[in-house]
């Protein structure tokens, strides 16, 4: 009696779920997806003072295409290893946002702007922080259904410190051996 259940209820969500077609390169929610590609190796290091620091897309995952009535509930998170190899301290900022290109640094925030200070070192050699962010959102009211978005890592580098600026924060992962990090994205 129970195997008889469960299949109805499986031929009943499949059923209702919106397909997919593999030949649009839809990837519909609910389920986990994950990339560790890298879109940028290296975050430049501007200086402090300058109005709006240069951001770049660290990880981008995407174009996700899903349906809210399914669960209105998001999480991303994402973890990454950085190599910086100035004297000076560095202040790095990172969030992750919905937009509606693997470039957009803009659009739906889906975690909010946070900053951590890279200490001074007192020599140039090369110092490794590891940076992580777990975020969720609802979806909006009457947000029923997501085209082609994008969830993006979005980073950016500053320091006061003339030895820093000019300079950039290395990705790790350039070589086979090391782990980059990654950026996961549910429907849960």
């Amino acid at each position: 009696m129970i195997d008889k259940y469960k299949a109805t209820l499986l031929a009943l969500a499949l059923a209702v779920h919106p397909a997919a077609s593999a030949q649009e390169g839809r990837i519909w929610l609910p389920e986990v997806f994950r990339t560790n590609a890298a879109q940028s190796q290296e975050i430049p290091i501007g200086y402090a003072s300058t109005a709006s620091p240069q951001r770049t897309v660290v990880y981008s995952l995407g174009p996700l295409w899903y349906d809210n009535r399914w669960s209105p509930f998001v999480e991303a998170q994402f973890h990454v290893g950085l190599t910086k190899q100035c004297a000076g301290a560095v202040r790095l900022g990172y969030y992750i946002v919905r937009a509606n290109s693997p470039q957009g640094t803009a659009g739906l925030y889906i975690s909010r702007y946070a900053v951590v200070d890279l200490p001074a070192t007192p020599t140039d050699r090369p110092s490794h922080h590891a940076i992580s962010q777990l975020a969720s959102h609802m979806a909006q009211p009457g947000e029923l259904e997501i085209k082609n978005g994008h969830y993006n890592v979005v980073m950016f580098a500053d320091s006061y410190d003339r030895s820093c600026v000019g300079a950039t924060l290395q990705i790790k992962g350039k070589q086979t051996h090391e782990h980059a990090g990654e950026l996961t994205v549910a429907n849960q």
